[in-house]
């Protein structure tokens, strides 16, 4: 997940709230909200496939 955090220019900490994850292990295929415009905020969100 560090990686996608990375990608996206957030952390992998704001990840894990914007998704309501209860931890920071993932399968393939999920699909998780990112921030937009690499903004760590969480007002603004698009999913990792772009939409």
């Amino acid at each position: 997940m560090s990686t996608i955090a990375n990608n996206y220019n957030t952390t992998v900490d704001k990840l894990v709230e914007l998704n309501d994850l209860e931890s920071r292990d993932i399968s393939a295929g999920v699909q998780l909200k990112v921030p937009a415009n690499g903004n760590t905020s969480t007002g603004n969100s698009a999913d990792s496939s772009g939409q």
